[in-house]
């Protein structure tokens, strides 16, 4: 028997088709149009302040001390802990160390202005974000400590103890937030001279301090001192580096590390000659003592490289870093073996 329907009888109603791309665009455009146009305006507005913002020659100082600052709040597995300035951050390889004798080590150096309360500082974030370091060395410069610090030094220090910078100027700031968070470095200017040839911008500057667990090699040629250079040195401390390093004493104990050691970092041969035999070593013991350390525990790192080893009178070169390196492992080894793991 054949059915039959009529006109009444309810239709099948067909399946509605997913909406296209056009149609979903539209319905985002016809909803957030307006906060589409609001972000593309602030994007656009900070690409052109940070293109009209007047060049700014980066300074690698302020930049080694913002970066190691950002790497002292990451967590470390690290068993020897290596904080001071340069004269360690550029003289003593922290891979080299580690492959040669098995313990994981890590630098947090950054330049002498930031003196002795700031170093600890950064120890002391190290700390809190969890480091448990068998063995912590200070390498510093003996040549920092012979003079009273600038104004900028201290504002060097101030910003390390204070763990941040002061506001920058308002072009600055827009400058940074479109350049570095918005726009990946695209107006980053390289750094000028050795640094810049060797390592790039500041971002990549960054990147080489991260790869190098915390150390960097100075690219500098070598030092050629005048004809004639025979420079000695008075090795006293001065009372501002004194009380400095007395502050740095009393920062440490809070944290209650057994096993501190402080070294001098190497200076050039021409000009470190002592104006008092062992004024240099006796010096070292004062600053161990000042900075509250037991006996046995200031390092006889070495302490006179050549000329020719050395970019300036307190930083090492290429070659320089490798004999620094060298000649420190037997003395770290021992240290080592002695308490520090």
């Amino acid at each position: 028997m054949t059915l039959s329907t009529s006109s009444s009888d309810p239709q099948p109603v067909p399946a509605a088709s997913p909406p296209g791309l056009v149609e979903i665009a539209g319905w985002l455009v016809r909803r957030f149009w307006l906060s589409a146009l609001i972000a593309l305006a602030v994007l656009a507005g900070l690409a052109l302040a940070a293109n009209r913002a007047p060049g700014v020659v980066p300074s690698l100082g302020p930049a080694i001390i913002d970066h190691q600052m950002v790497r002292s709040h990451r967590r470390t597995d690290a068993e020897l802990l290596v904080v001071g300035d340069s004269s360690g951050l550029l003289g003593l390889d922290p891979i080299e160390v580690e492959s040669r004798l098995g313990v994981r080590t890590e630098m947090l150096n950054v330049i002498g202005p930031v003196r002795g309360p700031g170093f600890v500082r950064l120890l002391e974030n190290a700390i809190a974000a969890g480091a448990r370091p068998k063995m912590v060395l200070f390498i510093i410069q003996p040549f920092t400590l012979l003079h009273a610090p600038g104004r900028s030094h201290d504002d060097l220090m101030k910003a390390v103890l204070a763990d941040g910078w002061s506001p920058v100027a308002w072009e600055e700031g827009v400058r940074r937030s479109g350049d570095v968070l918005l726009l990946g470095g695209l107006f980053e200017e390289p750094i000028p001279g050795p640094f810049g040839a060797e390592y790039g911008n500041i971002g990549e500057l960054r990147r080489a301090l991260d790869a190098g667990q915390g150390g960097l090699l100075h690219p500098g040629p070598p030092l050629v001192p005048p004809p004639g250079t025979h420079a000695e040195v008075d090795y006293v401390i001065y009372p501002v580096a004194r009380e400095d390093l007395r502050q740095a004493g009393e920062m440490l104990k809070r944290l209650d590390l057994k096993e501190v050691y402080v070294g001098f970092g190497a200076t050039a041969e021409s000009l470190s000659y002592e104006k008092t035999a062992g004024a240099r070593r006796a010096m070292l013991e004062e600053v161990r003592q000042l900075l509250g350390l037991p006996e046995g525990h200031a390092l006889l790192l070495p302490t006179v490289l050549p000329d020719q080893e050395m970019v300036d009178p307190m930083h090492v070169g290429r070659e320089g870093r490798k004999r620094f390196t060298r000649d420190a492992m037997p003395v770290l080894q021992r240290a080592l073996a002695s308490g520090g793991g």
